[in-house]
């Protein structure tokens, strides 16, 4: 892929490496994390259906990309992440509406984010704009926690969802 050449990538830990400078971002979490989520979701899928979604999405040295984003200050958009703060992270308001946790007691949330990396792309290496960029990432492969620009035709069934909880959240 075109990124990674160009990409870093940073443990929650080692956040500290990230630069305030402007570009795109993806979110990598656990394989079980993953599966989790698409239960949570949608209970009623068997094995094989959930094996299905996740043959849609990327999938690198046993981690699935869940989430695309962009920034003006990667620095500081991370942290939002990180730091769990649900005002400014659309990933936490929707790891928060899946697991119906709130502020105080986030146990999936926080297991989520201490193992999730976090892929930078930083703007000077693009050749097209953030926003073009972030929606070919968005659409190359299904991002389970992407819901707008997300037109990656399947599965519909768990954007719904997702919409349907982070609304009522």
């Amino acid at each position: 892929m075109q990124s990674m050449k160009n990409s870093n990538l940073y443990g929650v830990s080692s956040a500290s490496g990230i630069t305030s400078e402007p570009g795109c971002y993806k979110i990598w979490i656990t394989e079980n994390d993953t599966e989790l989520i698409i239960k949570q979701l949608k209970p009623e899928l068997n094995q094989s259906q959930i094996k299905q979604i996740e043959n849609e999405m990327e999938f690198k040295d046993d981690m699935y990309c869940v989430y695309v984003g962009k920034s003006e200050n990667l620095k500081q958009r991370i942290s939002y992440h990180i730091n769990k703060n649900a005002k400014n992270s659309t990933f936490i308001k929707s790891l928060n509406a899946i697991f119906n946790e709130e502020k105080d007691n986030m146990p999936n949330t926080d297991r989520i984010v201490s193992n999730a990396v976090f892929e930078c792309v930083y703007s000077s290496f693009l050749c097209i704009s953030r926003s073009e960029y972030e929606a070919r990432l968005i659409n190359e492969k299904f991002r389970i926690l992407n819901i707008h620009e997300n037109e990656y035709p399947i599965p519909l069934c768990i954007k719904e969802q997702l919409t349907t909880l982070r609304n009522n959240k």
